[in-house]
Formats: structure tokens, sequence, C-alpha cells
């Protein structure tokens, strides 16, 4: 049986909820939520291929470059991050156009 995620708090510095597949491995993260208040430190530790580049790679919006696909609420400073990530556009070997 699932288990209920409680929505991160509202007033954080960054919020994400977040599952992320790759083509022939689905579920690589499921359901994953976090919330890192202003002035924290966070560290990600974990066994190699634990999701630790993954999850660090999809709070960036570059997971795409990797192949992975992810289902995201990315809110930083009260902005949708994943929804601009979605409408920018690349510039080759330059990388995302800044937000």
């Amino acid at each position: 049986m699932a288990t209920a995620i409680p929505a991160p708090k509202t007033n954080s510095l960054l919020r994400l909820r977040l599952s992320v597949d790759y083509p022939g491995k689905p579920g690589v993260l499921c359901n994953v939520s976090l919330a890192i208040e202003e002035g924290e430190i966070v560290g990600l530790i974990g066994e190699s291929g634990s999701g630790k580049s993954t999850l660090a790679l999809a709070v960036l919006g570059l997971l795409e470059h990797k192949g992975g696909i992810s289902r995201s609420e990315t809110i930083f400073r009260g902005c949708r991050l994943d929804r601009l990530w979605r409408r920018s556009s690349y510039c080759g070997s330059a990388g995302r156009t800044s937000v």
C-alpha cells in the first residue's frame, strides 16, 4: 500500500515533488518530496545508483540531457521552475537559456 507524501512547507526556499523514468528503467525515482528552507545546507548521500545524480539533474532541469523523463513540480522562491524549463529553448552546447 502506498504511503501518502506530506506536502512540503509553503514557505520553503525550494520545494520539489518528482518522479523520474529512464528508457527501459521506469520508476527510477518515485514520488520524491523535498523541501529546503532558507539557510539550510543539504547533502545527498546514498549507494551508487541510488538516484543522487538523477535528483540533482532533475532539480537543475538538466535530466533530459541524460535521457531521463521527469514529472515534477519544482518551486524556487515561489517560481514554478518546471514550467519555465518546458518553455525554455536549448542553445546547442551553450546549455539552457537563462531563467
